[in-house]
Parts: C-alpha cells; sequence; structure tokens
C-alpha cells in the first residue's frame, strides 16, 4: 500500500479548482476527517520536496526490497 500524504498548505498552494479555499461542504480534509491507512508499506509525501522522480525511485526501491526478503 502507497499512502500520498500532502499538507494543507500544499493542498492551498495548488488549489487550481478552488476546492480548499472556498466554503465547499464535501471535501476531505477540510469539512470532514480522512482516515489515514494504520500501516502504509510506503508513505510519500508530496510535497513538492522531492521530484517524482525520486519519488519512484523510491517506490522501487522499497519493491525490490520486498523481492529480497
Amino acid at each position: 500500500e502507497i499512502y500520498v500524504r500532502t499538507s494543507m498548505e500544499t493542498l492551498k498552494k495548488r488549489d487550481q479548482k478552488g476546492l480548499y479555499t472556498s466554503a465547499r461542504n464535501d471535501v476531505a480534509g477540510v469539512n470532514f476527517n480522512v482516515e489515514e491507512p494504520k500501516n502504509p508499506d510506503i508513505i510519500l509525501d508530496n510535497n513538492g520536496d522531492i521530484t517524482p522522480e525520486e519519488q519512484i525511485m523510491l517506490i522501487a526501491k522499497k519493491l525490490n526490497e520486498k523481492d529480497d526478503k
């Protein structure tokens, strides 16, 4: 299981459709809580700190570790 986590601050910065800055009542994380996975195999923090290519490398590394077991 891969969990892609993004901070609310980042979501608001990337908010092209205005979902996180409007008064809508159906936005996960804004109007109701989101249940995060309890034990994901990989957590990717998608806040722009690492490139998509680096994220792919993290996933590949984790998959290779599982194959070695």
